[in-house]
């Protein structure tokens, strides 16, 4: 029994220099990890929050897409997405509000969110997602 605690604690100092080690140099680096263990935590569970499970992955994608009131067909929104991905993965806010240009970037959000949890991943999104670490 001796043995194995002198071991514990150079265990965790080698495992905890490898953390130091592996951190990731640019914020797009760091948003990826972050979305790899929050998927990873979060797969399969609904969530209550406010805020969609993904939301810095999401908007890391608006960056390199368009403005959240982006009106021009054939993709609308700051997730340019087309009409038949916004009536796949949000019939009821395209039926109400109209096209995802007229929609809060939350409510954007929570349709890509839910293209994600569908299994599309971020693929809809290729040179964005890349660019973000995503893919």
């Amino acid at each position: 029994m001796r043995h194995s605690l002198a071991r514990g604690p150079a265990l965790v100092l080698v495992a905890l220099s490898a953390v130091a080690l592996a951190t990731p140099a640019s914020a797009d680096a760091a948003l990826a990890e972050r979305v790899r263990a929050g998927a990873s935590r979060q797969h399969g569970e609904e969530s209550r929050s406010p805020r969609p499970p993904h939301a810095d992955a999401w908007r890391c994608i608006h960056r390199y897409e368009g403005a959240w009131d982006d009106p021009d067909p054939p993709y609308y929104g700051g997730l340019q997405m087309d009409l038949g991905f916004q009536s796949a993965y949000a019939p009821g806010v395209l039926r109400r509000k109209g096209t995802a240009d007229h929609w809060s970037p939350r409510e954007q959000m929570c349709a890509a969110e839910r293209a994600l949890r569908a299994g599309r991943g971020f693929h809809p999104w290729p040179n964005a997602a890349r660019l973000c670490g995503l893919l």
